[in-house]
């Protein structure tokens, strides 16, 4: 199986974003349809190959039934999860699925309807709906938000875990409500005196240090809080290619794999990061720390992380 870049991916995720909507009726109706058309094809994006017994099972035998899937990692004979697929608009039965997963000791399970995506951890200790790691939906989500959220079934070691500080939501409509932004956001008109005076006390002074999560870096330039912050997301093991490009706007990315533009502009101030990446750095004095903050919400971690000494 041809493995896609994250474009490619990003591109998928678009093109299932209009299948939804174009065929919407049709996959209220049809089951196999939603397998056929959205299923599998995002599952194939993550790395599995669907035509492979190795990897993808469907209609899987259980001793309490069978569940429409069973993924399987690498060398591994009992399945890291199963999936449970319904028509557009329906829901699984989650206390069955719990039944297929403690029967044959499976610890996650996907629950889909081709548009919503739900992970549960059938392990952990909460009642149902508590279990829930992490949920997405194809046609209302930001492409790039689905696509680092989905990672997490993606054919890895690495499934189903939680990069350290990822915020995830227990209600879903909580977490499309406050999902990233993508864009940086504007002062918000009450504050925006307040904005206007630190800009002016900044202007005046020079960053001392940047503290993210407790780990304090020294600093000596505006455009380090922003070069750092991606630097300690490296260091998490999140900021990589494959989560790449992050954008801004209809016109600029703000991390790409080259330092070129969504408009196909040169970076004004690129950086080279440690993986390779370029980070673009030319922003004005009052975005460096949302950008940086905009960063760590984008991945998942709280904004608040972050804060930034400068000198009086």
């Amino acid at each position: 199986m041809t493995k896609m870049s994250i474009n490619d991916i990003l591109d998928l995720i678009e093109k299932l974003k209009d299948k939804i909507n174009k065929y919407r009726n049709d996959f209220s109706a049809n089951e196999f349809l939603v397998r056929y058309s959205l299923i599998d094809p995002f599952l194939r994006a993550l790395g599995w190959d669907t035509e492979d017994p190795d990897q993808v099972r469907p209609e899987y035998s259980t001793g309490a039934g069978r569940p429409d899937y069973a993924l399987f990692l690498k060398g591994k004979e009992s399945p890291i999860a199963f999936v449970g697929a319904k028509k557009l608009g329906k829901f699984e039965d989650l206390d069955q699925y719990l039944t297929y997963c403690l029967k044959e000791n499976v610890k996650f399970f996907i629950a889909t309807e081709g548009d919503h995506w739900e992970l549960y951890d059938v392990f952990k200790q909460e009642k149902i709906k508590n279990k829930r790691v992490v949920e997405w939906n194809i046609s209302k989500g930001e492409p790039s938000e689905i696509l680092f959220k989905s990672l997490l079934i993606a054919n890895s070691e690495s499934f189903g875990k939680i990069p350290r500080g990822f915020v995830v939501t227990s209600n879903y409509e909580q977490s499309m409500t406050e999902r990233p932004n993508y864009e940086i956001p504007p002062s918000n008109p009450e504050n925006i005196q307040t904005e206007k005076e630190n800009v002016s006390k900044r202007k005046a002074s020079k960053p001392l240090s940047i503290t993210i999560n407790g780990e304090t870096i020294q600093i000596s330039k505006q455009k380090e809080i922003l070069v750092q912050t991606a630097e300690w997301l490296i260091r998490k093991g999140v900021l990589t290619n494959s989560t790449t490009p992050i954008g801004e706007g209809n016109k600029r990315w703000l991390i790409n794999s080259t330092p070129v533009h969504k408009d196909g502009s040169n970076f004004v101030a690129k950086e080279k990061l440690s993986n390779g990446l370029y980070i673009e750095t030319k922003n004005p004095l009052s975005q460096t720390e949302k950008e940086a903050r905009y960063l760590l919400k984008h991945f998942g971690y709280n904004e608040n992380l972050i804060s930034v000494k400068y000198n009086e």
